[in-house]
């Protein structure tokens, strides 16, 4: 067959990279570009394999191996998309949303195709060009995305308008000496009535513990948004987002995820109090939205870890891996963790289920300890400090038994989230209690979840708020307080602030979906455990 430039094969590598750039594409919020190496270099060596061996089934026909593998490479790299669509699905009662069907039938798949690619004659060339055609674009599509993204993250953001709308800040602007203030956010914790009523949590204890050291806890604790990216863009901002510059109530179809980053990362509360001469100190986050890397200390146990070995590098393997066919296999070591022993060293570190201690999850587990062991430490940095330690011990995954120990067992349920939230309690309790021991002018504390647990809109709007404001402060907090007006009575109470307080609104919506935001009327507990 004669040669055409335009029927050169590189479709392999379009479709072979393509899964890794959408997926990263339609994550752009929650990842960074480095951490889809692993995922990259998998599905690249995986084209490589696949194409050597379409090469090895046609010795004498490479165009026609290339088609072959290309198509290989669709049905491996796109089963879980498909499963994820029929995922539990029933017809007539007979449940069809199951690996055991769909597994066979996409090998199935596989096999009539490549049986059809050999044996059918067709123009190579074309279906070459038409394969060209469609994967180049396709991978043009993903990189015209993300290259859009890194410009408009990268280019200079205009000024947070978070406090430009309150009222005059703060009337003495450099206090030699100031309480410490520890914004403890404990992302994904839930009011006490709802761990009593859905995890059968009695955490009445640990209430009871953090009231004899002098916290004040309202009775109706909620959160202003559902989801983290709202919720703390306006708490953080002292505001609700539309004032922010972000109209979700206006016009939520003009709301761009990237707005949020300015208002999180260099937020009102943090300009504020480093005018007041405040040390900044916070801590590595789970999303690039919330990771403040530029505050005066940070904190991150892999700071200099490869970018290979870096926990957000094997979130997105396994994210990929699940979109895949290999969903079965890691599906299957997730539940029989000891059947990657029998594996060689160098493939089973390939696999980055959860509940390994080459896992993902156990790279979780170390930084959440770290983190945990390093608010112990914050009381001894020089001068004062505002602290937000935004921690992901009783968010997803669970990697905590009670004991501190590291869970083995994949399920992340409502057991494992009990489990994390009685551990998370033991090690906040200790951290207070060294913060008040080791700090002469009593610091301000404010331990606040950014949204509840659960997904329906009642309980998820419920959240753990602990207040400690010593001189008077406590006998400012209210029951219906919501963290918009949070910083709004610390700044008044303490630095000569003139905020107005803002009517406690709780607003519900899906995660993304700025469209559908719902008022949530406050709710209180029955009985003040």
């Amino acid at each position: 067959m004669r040669f055409s430039l335009k029927a050169f094969p590189y479709h392999v590598v379009c479709f072979g990279i393509y899964p890794v750039l959408a997926l990263y594409s339609f994550n752009l919020q929650e990842t960074i570009l480095p951490s889809i190496s692993r995922a990259l270099i998998f599905s690249i060596a995986l084209a490589v394999i696949i194409t050597a061996a379409c090469l090895l089934l046609y010795p004498r026909n490479p165009g026609r191996a290339a088609i072959a593998a290309s198509f290989c490479l669709i049905l491996l790299l796109s089963y879980g998309h498909i499963f994820d669509l029929i995922d539990g699905r029933a017809i007539m009662g007979f449940v069809i949303g199951r690996h055991r069907f769909l597994g066979p039938f996409w090998i199935a798949l596989l096999a009539i195709g490549l049986f059809q690619i050999s044996n059918r004659p067709f123009d190579q060339n074309r279906i070459a060009e038409a394969l060209n055609l469609a994967g180049g674009a396709l991978v043009l599509m993903t990189l015209v995305t993300i290259g859009w993204h890194a410009f408009i993250v990268q280019r200079p953001q205009p000024e947070n308008p978070g406090l430009a709308a309150a009222e005059s800040p703060i009337t003495s602007n450099e206090l030699d000496a100031g309480p410490d203030i520890y914004y403890i956010l404990m992302d994904g914790y839930s009011r006490q009535d709802v761990l009593k009523d859905v995890f059968a949590l009695d955490n009445s204890n640990f209430v009871g513990e953090l009231q004899a050291l002098g916290f004040v806890i309202p009775n109706c604790a909620q959160s202003n948004y559902a989801y983290t990216r709202l919720s703390m863009s306006s708490a953080l901002n002292m505001n609700y987002l539309d004032a922010l510059g972000i109209p979700v109530l206006a016009a939520p179809e003009t709301v761009n995820p990237i707005d949020f980053l300015p208002r999180i990362t260099h937020s009102g509360i943090r300009k504020t109090f480093e005018q007041m001469g405040y040390s900044t100190v916070t801590f590595k986050a789970v999303y690039p939205y919330l990771d403040i890397t530029d505050s005066t200390y940070y904190y991150d146990y892999y700071r200099d870890a490869t970018t290979i070995d870096q926990a957000e590098t094997l979130n997105f393997q396994y994210l990929f891996l699940r979109t895949t066919l290999f969903r079965i296999p890691v599906e299957y070591f997730e539940f029989h963790p000891e059947t990657l022993d029998r594996l060689p060293d160098w493939l089973s570190s390939w696999i980055p289920i959860g509940n390994t201690l080459s896992g993902r999850n156990y790279k979780q587990y170390q930084q959440n300890l770290y983190l945990l062991d390093i608010m112990k430490l914050i009381p001894d940095l020089p001068g004062k400090k505002f602290v937000y330690a935004h921690l992901f011990i009783t968010h997803q995954p669970f990697v905590f038994e009670t004991d501190g120990s590291f869970r083995m067992s994949p399920k992340q349920d409502n057991i494992a989230y009990h489990d994390q939230i009685l551990y998370a309690n033991s090690r906040l309790l200790e951290i207070v209690k060294t913060i008040l021991e080791k700090t002469d002018l009593p610091p301000i504390i404010i331990i606040q979840g950014d949204h509840g647990y659960p997904t329906n809109p009642t309980d998820r709007m419920k959240i753990l708020n602990a207040y400690f404001l010593p001189a008077g402060g406590n006998d400012l907090v209210f029951d219906t307080i919501t963290p918009v007006n949070s910083f709004r009575l610390v700044l008044n109470h303490y630095f000569g602030g003139n905020y107005e307080l803002l009517p406690d609104i709780s607003y519900y919506s899906n995660s993304g979906d700025y469209s559908s935001l719902e008022v949530v009327p406050s709710t209180c507990m029955q009985q003040v455990h």
